[in-house]
């Protein structure tokens, strides 16, 4: 079996899939209700929101089965729950709570495990309601982009993506809808615009 193992050629692009929730251009809500481990685990840390059920349990497992921190999980986590936590939680391999979790700041919310998929979806709904598409999307590459520079490169590049988006048609609308007290029509995102 390890031979077999050994001889695969790499598949070093296969996290693509994985991570997906981390680089489409829209925000992605992880309702975790029951076991959170290992795959699952990185999956759940590459959504941008998640909510957990009361008695869901977590853990990366890894090293408790002889692996490596996969597909990216070693930045994921440090980034949502510190990296003293993080090396905690990869290294032991130790499962926690729902609770906990929402101690580490992993999740937002613990809910009764009834409510998960209403409460998740709710969460959703008001994202699609109220946030502009486009202003979503470019947060998502700027959470991406400017993690990585120092703060006045972070700070510069924002400002040029501000300055930019004054002459969108979300800002406009933005304001209307919020001087006409109502839920705004923002424009869906286009390639065009």
């Amino acid at each position: 079996m390890l031979g077999t193992i050994a001889t695969r050629p790499p598949v070093e692009d296969n996290f693509r899939d994985v991570l997906a929730a981390a680089s489409v251009g829209v925000p992605v809500v992880a309702a975790v209700n029951g076991g959170c481990a290992g795959l699952g685990f990185v999956i759940a840390c590459s959504a941008d929101v998640r909510f957990a059920a009361a008695g869901a349990k977590f853990t990366t497992a890894f090293a408790r089965r002889g692996l490596i921190a996969e597909y990216g999980i070693a930045k994921l986590l440090p980034e949502l729950v510190g990296q003293g936590r993080a090396r905690d939680l990869l290294l032991s391999g130790r499962t926690f709570t729902a609770a906990q979790a929402l101690e580490y700041g992993l999740v937002q919310e613990v809910v009764p495990p009834g409510e998960l998929e209403a409460r998740a979806h709710a969460y959703a709904t008001e994202l699609a309601t109220y946030s502009a598409p486009r202003s979503m999307a470019v947060m998502k590459a700027q959470f991406a982009r400017e993690a990585l520079l120092p703060l006045a490169e972070a700070a510069r590049s924002a400002t040029g993506l501000m300055i930019e988006s004054f002459g969108r048609p979300e800002l406009a609308e933005g304001l209307a809808s919020w001087n006409e007290r109502r839920p705004p029509r923002f424009p869906p995102v286009t390639s065009d615009r």
